[in-house]
């Protein structure tokens, strides 16, 4: 609420509405459904009107965890979600509603998500089919958010107070036509689809692999209006790569994660009007921050390729830091939602790193810079040091 103060700082203050209550009693897929459907006084629909519906993201938040029950960081960061998205029904999805809502939308699907020997594999493939059926922005639960995503997804319209479409209980045929109208205003898509990519860094620095893609999809953070052609095509490429290699707890990535969302997106492009989706570039538009636990992997690479800038004064002087910003008009400067940027060299890549001293910057500076959004890498599906490290950014933080 506007009147209560944030206990952290670097993030925006969001109206002063309530955040709708997310459901979190259901026992069935249909029962999360339901609620994103149901009529609730005093909030707008989470859908578009049909007049919009095939290329606008509809205001629904999907979250996964095995149970109802979340750790303390994840409901955290949810908080942080509904802070910025109070008029947005949040849909809380366990392992048991995961896979009921495969058994009613997908049966053909479902031998091959049962055979699946993580959960984190089932819980990808969950997000692009839930993505296809129903729409909306799919978030990992150790990603932050740090200002609404709206605009990202929609044209900024005039709303009221509480961030709904006024209503008159009129029914004169103007007055109807009016707020038809004013309704439609507000789903006035920026984007059908995007997903985020992970740091420059993880994918020009990082890699050991001298085939490594320059860039990498990150799934994360994903947004898109329902039906789009793409999902078909990744769930398309899961199935290519399960029957294929042998799938594996240490091989999620590649199998179901963002090694294979890259693959696909190179498959279809980038246009979600000819079958692809779009991405959010530049990367620290949703993800400003790295991977910790690989920093000084990062640094010993730099190093070793001459490239580690020392001083830091010299380093904000070669590579500024980037300032990022989307415009109401639909005009962006450096934020694009579709075909991606230019991808630093590993020259320009070290002396970004350099200039931050090899450490995320804090997350005032994030949220200064333009960012949306924050992941904080937390690698549940690792068991291992990298989970570890990761971890205790996380309580830094």
């Amino acid at each position: 609420r506007a009147d209560v103060p944030h206990a952290r700082r670097g993030v925006e203050r969001a109206g002063p509405v309530e955040p709708v209550r997310s459901f979190t009693e259901a026992t069935t897929a249909q029962q999360v459904i339901d609620f994103l459907h149901e009529e609730i006084p005093g909030y707008p629909s989470a859908f578009p009107p049909a007049a919009n519906a095939a290329d606008a993201v509809p205001r629904v938040l999907h979250v996964s965890w095995a149970t109802r029950s979340l750790p303390k960081f994840a409901q955290t960061y949810l908080k942080t979600w509904q802070t910025h998205h109070p008029t947005w029904r949040v849909a809380r999805w366990t392992d048991l509603t995961m896979r009921d809502f495969v058994l009613s939308r997908f049966p053909t699907r479902l031998a091959a998500y049962d055979a699946f020997p993580t959960a984190v594999n089932r819980a990808d493939v969950f997000r692009y089919m839930v993505l296809f059926e129903i729409g909306g922005v799919y978030v990992d639960l150790d990603v932050e958010a740090l200002r609404s995503i709206e605009p990202l997804l929609y044209h900024a319209t005039p709303r009221s107070e509480n961030g709904a479409v006024v209503s008159d209980a009129s029914h004169d045929a103007s007055v109807l036509s009016r707020r038809n109208t004013d309704e439609e205003k507000q789903w006035r898509a920026r984007a059908s689809c995007f997903v985020g990519q992970e740091p420059h860094a993880h994918a020009v620095v990082l890699p050991r692999d001298t085939n490594a893609k320059s860039r990498r999809a990150c799934n994360a953070v994903m947004a898109s209006a329902p039906g789009l052609a793409f999902w078909t095509t990744v769930l398309d490429e899961v199935e290519r790569r399960s029957e294929r290699t042998r799938v594996t707890r240490f091989n999620p990535p590649e199998i179901t994660g963002p090694i294979m969302l890259t693959s696909a997106l190179e498959q279809t492009g980038f246009d979600a009007r000819a079958g692809g989706c779009g991405v959010a570039d530049p990367p620290e538009t949703l993800f400003p921050a790295m991977d910790k636990s690989q920093f000084a992997l990062a640094r010993a690479t730099c190093e070793n390729a001459g490239f580690l800038v020392a001083d830091r004064e010299r380093a904000e002087r070669e590579c500024p830091a980037r300032a990022l910003r989307i415009e109401d008009d639909g005009e962006s400067k450096l934020i694009r939602l579709g075909a991606p940027g230019e991808v630093p060299d590993l020259r320009r890549a070290c002396c970004d790193l350099s200039r931050e001293g090899f450490a995320n910057p804090p997350r005032e500076t994030m949220f200064l810079r333009g960012a949306f959004a924050v992941h904080h890498w937390v690698h549940t599906w690792l068991d291992g040091p990298d989970a570890r490290l990761s971890n205790a950014w996380r309580r830094r933080a």
